[in-house]
């Protein structure tokens, strides 16, 4: 034990972020030969373990609850109390804090031994690989010491990631703000970390080396104490990315010191070095001000040796959540940590440790790998119409999921169990993500869809106007509105299909309908009242008579006459009465060309000027293909 400062930090305990998932190893040993049987249910003392700890150890048991090894940052025991083969001088440290995890590799008999220096020694954090294939079934360590980084801490924490079935291993760096979260999947080790800067510089005196480091057991939060800065910190954590983010603080916990979460992730519980109290934090209270402020004391350990008292905490397999005693033949607990202020139970003398001697710190175990799915869903093939309610439907084919989390691309979303309803407000292609889950278990299934929202036909504006009898053609589509689907059809009075164009002098007074058909959306039909008139003026036929074709026009309009005439000029105006193209034609001849080819789509008028008897005024349409 460090004689010439305070000590160090307890566990975290390694909850998994498996969605509310608490099964851990049932074997603890710690301490000075203390050790615990949770097989039973409640913990009972056991003896015959070897090894020695200051701070925190682990343990590895088996799925029945056998164990299989433990580890105080220096050596491995296998579940004979005898040291592993290779299994002594590790480059942790027994009095360094979180000092030792383990984390199975997901889907072998691998597991990975995390290790960190004292404070932030040199030795820094490093992990070791135990094969209990070896040895006859008691394992053996086949890889050691292999450095990841340093200087570390002496924070080290665990969280399974429920959509792959992988692990984070989480520490923190000496000397700035950052985090490492290292994936362990069926595959390995990846030795590249996810990096993240959040919350404080862990710097200076080597106290801020110390201090818990624990995750909720949703996988969602961490918390942090950070000795020298009487400071604890809780973050934000994605379990599926790794990245920890949104530091806030708990300031004015002298020498800060253990901390747990309770198994439904509301409460969190602290202890200072050097001090008795246990305090809990609601942090459900609200603001963030007012879960500070929620801040009780809710008991007091007994004993002290030197001055240590109270030290780390761990959330236990039977979700109590335990405290170190230093020196002490007995632990403290905290019988139903869910609850608020003293209702959660704590208990000074709670768990005799027989001839065992509990230290600063308890003991981590290794999570399971989460139970395998017991249900799957599908999604129905799905579409609809835009402003419409539209159905969603999912098929369960095993299982009974008990958490639904719907996820429309345009921002949507729903927690509906089996069944969701939304309205999109624009046609287009989107994609639906359900995410299912039951409550309190790993187990995790997603199904996806991409489906077509369509917008309901659209026909347009009704409109009205007026044109001249003597008008050639009128380009109906030219009166639709902007927004209005092209792919229409035009229909005279009594449903009649026409074409796209109207003849005034042929045709009369009418109102013509423009039908959208053939949507699933619906239908919609706008109606154009074309009034025709007998103009006066240019557009009466007062000089040379003939025709124009083809009409509309593409490349070439050509002005027919019955028989040749005399000298004539032609002029083409646009709809803002501009000259656009003219011709001095001699005489003796039928038929005179126009190249249209420069002209845009629209409506003109060729002005047929005849020196001996008067103009007219002939309106065609250009429409290039």
């Amino acid at each position: 034990m460090r004689n010439h400062a305070p000590r160090r930090t307890m566990l975290a305990a390694l909850m998994a972020a498996a969605l509310g998932t608490l099964a851990q190893g049932t074997i603890w040993h710690f301490g000075d030969g203390a050790g615990l049987d949770f097989n039973g249910g409640a913990p009972a003392a056991i003896g015959g373990g070897a090894s020695y700890s200051l701070d925190n150890s682990t343990t590895a048991s088996d799925a029945a609850g056998n164990l299989l090894f433990y580890s105080n940052g220096v050596s491995v025991w296998d579940a004979t109390h005898n040291v592993m083969p290779n299994g002594s001088g590790l480059l942790g440290d027994h009095d360094g804090g979180q000092c030792a995890l383990a984390v199975h590799r997901p889907g072998t008999n691998e597991f990975y031994l995390f290790t960190v220096d004292n404070w932030n020694g040199p030795n820094g954090l490093r992990y070791s690989v135990v094969d209990m294939t070896l040895n006859g079934g008691l394992g053996d360590v086949t890889l050691k010491n292999q450095l990841l980084h340093a200087p570390s801490t002496e924070r080290l924490e665990a969280v399974h990631n429920p959509t792959d079935g992988s692990w984070w291993l989480i520490s923190h760096d000496w000397g700035n703000a950052q985090f490492r979260a290292y994936n362990i999947s069926s595959t390995g080790l990846n030795t590249a970390p996810v990096l993240s800067t959040a919350g404080s510089v862990h710097s200076g005196f080597n106290y801020d080396a110390a201090g818990q480091l624990t995750a909720s057991p949703n996988g969602s939060m961490l918390c942090c104490g950070i000795y020298d800065q009487d400071l604890f910190q809780v973050f934000d954590f994605d379990a599926t990315t790794g990245i920890v983010s949104n530091a806030r603080d708990l300031p004015g916990y002298n020498n800060a010191w253990g901390c747990a979460f309770s198994p439904n992730s509301e409460r969190l519980y602290l202890t200072k070095w050097f001090d008795n109290e246990v305090h809990q934090v609601d942090l459900t209270a609200g603001t963030w001000s007012s879960v500070q402020a929620s801040d009780m004391l809710v008991g007091n350990t007994s004993g002290n040796v030197g001055g240590y008292q109270a030290g780390y905490l761990q959330l236990g397999p039977d979700g109590k959540v335990y405290v170190a005693k230093f020196g002490q033949s007995t632990i403290a607990a905290i019988n139903s940590p869910n609850a608020l202020g003293t209702g959660c139970s704590f208990v000074d003398n709670a768990v005799s440790l027989g001839a065992g001697i509990c230290n600063a710190g308890l003991c981590r175990s290794p999570m399971d790998d989460g139970p395998e799915c017991t249900f799957s869903v599908t999604l129905s093939p799905a579409g609809g119409c835009a402003g419409q309610l539209i159905e969603f439907t999912a098929t369960v084919l095993s299982g009974s999921p008990s958490s639904w989390q719907w996820s429309f691309s345009d921002g949507g979303s729903s927690n509906d169990p089996q069944n969701t309803t939304h309205t999109f407000s624009e046609e287009g292609v989107y994609i639906l993500q359900l995410i299912v889950s039951e409550v309190g278990n790993a187990c995790v299934d997603t199904a996806e869809i991409t489906f077509t929202i369509l917008a309901p036909g659209n026909a347009g504006l009704d409109t009205a106007i007026a044109v001249c009898k003597s008008d050639v053609l009128l380009s109906l589509n030219d009166l639709l509105s902007p927004d209005a689907d092209p792919n229409g059809s035009w229909y005279l009075p009594g449903w009649t299909p026409t074409e796209a164009y109207f003849h005034p002098a042929i045709v009369g007074h009418t109102i013509i309908a423009y039908v959208i058909s053939g949507n699933p959306c619906g239908p919609d039909t706008a109606y154009v009242d074309v009034e025709v008139k007998d103009c006066v003026g240019i557009e009466t036929w007062v000089g040379p008579s003939g025709s124009l074709s083809p009409i509309p026009a593409d490349e070439v309009l050509t002005f027919t006459t019955p028989t040749p005439r005399w000298f004539s000029t032609f002029t083409v105006i646009d709809a803002l009465g501009q000259v656009v193209l003219s011709i001095t034609q001699p005489n003796g001849v039928s038929d005179t060309h126009f190249d249209v080819r420069g002209l845009s789509d629209g409506q003109y008028c060729l002005l047929a000027t005849d020196g001996s008897v008067g103009r007219s005024c002939y309106r065609f349409i250009v429409q290039h293909r």
